[in-house]
């Protein structure tokens, strides 16, 4: 059977593409760029623009099933108005027009992979495919008129969908939550998490399990036109999980009892209140149609699930790089501390001004790419209008037109940086490493991961920060990158921070 993947090179994608190639599928993926993560049995076929009416017409022939992974999960500035817009430029709008094509193509089945987000956010009782859909956010809203869309094409074409809609996915280098939870636990001495008394329930489901079951519905007669839920076995609080997690690592982990209320109100402050309500929300699914109508059963147990994730954590932790080093950590962690401690009125003050020059809140928080391409958030101070478009700052057209009142001075001094030893704190970050890409600079990140580079913590600052920072390409950034990760002693980071310390005296190298 002939299959066409979108998506393959995310954390779902690259696990359902090995998975294929294990059962002898013939495979077919369409990517925006070639991409060294696959063997040369796969065929690759480049649509450089996922748009609505992109051409997917030569990936399509002689293809049995499209398995549609691709989509936009995250819009950097959620403030904007226009948000629900670009989530469905790519999850609804893409996704019918790869489904027309597929249809016109003569595919039999299309596969769809939604959200569990189209059921609602949080519940008293398991969801079921046949409750009415209340999806509550942009994202959610975009997959379910995605699926409306393809039920329609169903009535007027020979095309058969089956539509997946998963809770929150773990496994090796997951991202999101799950990635910023195992990123904690690992870590070698885990700082207190206020999460001891979240008393939740929800449902996960296992990377293997997961892939297990798209492949289940590729195949299986009975999948045609079904929606399904799917899930692990058992159902966890989040403070459940924490404890498991850190008992596969072998580790004890401090979890204060700090009310959950508290906490929300907290986050409500930092403009986050929606992400807190999620975490702290119970989410169960019912799993049974699949077991009823297609005999599949979960193959992996939570367990097992964690332990292949720490057997590759300990392997990424042996690399041998210098982020992972005692010293470094150290340093960092001292050298924040007293930051923090010399510059919190001037932190206090920033945020003071970032909020009364302009609408939104004083914190920006990006999702970035960590260590082992592993996203976190990180957070500056706004030096931008909140209706900026959600791409890197040289791929404007005007980038002075979008800074707010004193978002020039910010990014002059480099002060809007300031939150960013939190990150550091955290140890998400280090002060010295290649600047952190943002999670939709798929060109940066691949080049870096095809070098190695990958494998360093992020920097505040970097060998290509003082070496051009907005005035280098991208190509370039990465030759700097490769050479600090050659390079790499605390003497060279040394180096590195006088440079940037004469460099923001200077107010040199940025553009923008």
């Amino acid at each position: 059977m002939k299959v066409l993947l979108t998506g393959a090179t995310g954390f779902i994608g690259q696990a359902l593409v090995a998975e294929l190639i294990r059962q002898s599928f013939s495979i077919s993926i369409a990517v925006r760029q070639k991409s060294n993560l696959f063997p040369d049995e796969v065929k690759q076929f480049v649509v450089r623009n996922f748009e609505s009416d992109s051409d997917f017409s030569a990936s399509l022939t002689g293809v049995d099933c499209v398995i549609h992974l691709a989509g936009k999960a995250h819009v950097i500035d959620r403030n904007k108005a226009s948000v629900l817009d670009e989530f469905r430029l790519i999850n609804t709008d893409l996704t019918l027009n790869l489904a027309r094509q597929a249809a016109a193509a003569g595919v039999n089945r299309f596969v769809f992979l939604s959200s569990i987000g189209v059921n609602g956010n949080h519940n008293s009782k398991p969801f079921l495919e046949s409750d009415t859909p209340n999806p509550q956010e942009p994202y959610a809203i975009s997959k379910h008129e995605a699926e409306q869309g393809l039920f329609k094409l169903t009535k007027k074409t020979d095309l058969e969908m089956v539509t997946i809609r998963p809770p929150l996915v773990y496994g090796v280098n997951a991202p999101g939550n799950f990635g910023r939870l195992m990123s904690w636990v690992s870590k070698k001495y885990p700082a207190p998490l206020p999460l001891g008394l979240v008393n939740n329930s929800r449902s996960l489901v296992a990377i293997d399990n997961l892939v297990d079951f798209i492949v289940t519905c590729v195949t299986h007669k009975k999948a045609a036109n079904e929606i399904f839920l799917i899930s692990d076995r058992e159902n966890l609080s989040t403070t459940q999980l924490l404890r498991k997690i850190a008992k596969t690592f072998d580790k004890k982990v401090f979890l204060l009892p700090v009310p959950v209320g508290l906490m929300i109100f907290a986050a409500g402050l930092l403009g986050r209140k929606a992400d807190a309500i999620r975490l702290f929300s119970s989410l169960r699914v019912d799993s049974s149609k699949a077991k009823e109508l297609l005999g599949w059963d979960p193959k992996i147990t939570m367990d097992e699930q964690l332990l292949k994730i720490v057997k590759a954590q300990k392997i990424n932790v042996n690399v041998g790089n210098l982020s992972c080093q005692p010293m470094k950590r150290f340093f960092d962690f001292s050298l924040a501390v007293f930051l923090i401690f010399v510059l919190w009125f001037f932190i206090i003050i920033s945020a003071i001004l970032v909020k009364i020059t302009s609408k939104g809140n004083a914190l920006y928080w990006s999702d970035r790419v960590g260590i082992n391409n592993k996203i976190f958030k990180m957070p500056k101070f706004r030096s931008m209008l909140i209706d900026t478009p959600a791409v890197a700052t040289h791929l404007l057209d005007d980038p002075d037109s979008y800074l707010s009142p004193i978002g020039g001075f910010l990014r002059l001094s480099s002060l809007d940086e300031m939150p960013q030893l939190f990150s550091v704190l955290k140890g998400d970050m280090s002060f010295v490493g290649p600047r952190p890409a943002l999670f939709n600079q798929n060109d940066l990140i691949t080049l870096r991961t095809e070098k190695g580079v990958d494998k360093l913590l992020p920097g505040i600052t970097g060998w290509a920060q003082v070496n051009g920072r907005d005035e280098l390409s991208i190509p370039d950034k990465v030759v700097l990158d490769v050479e600090y990760l050659n390079r790499q002693s605390f003497w060279f980071d040394m180096k590195i921070l006088w440079m940037t310390f004469l460099k923001v005296i200077k107010r040199d190298g940025v553009s923008h």
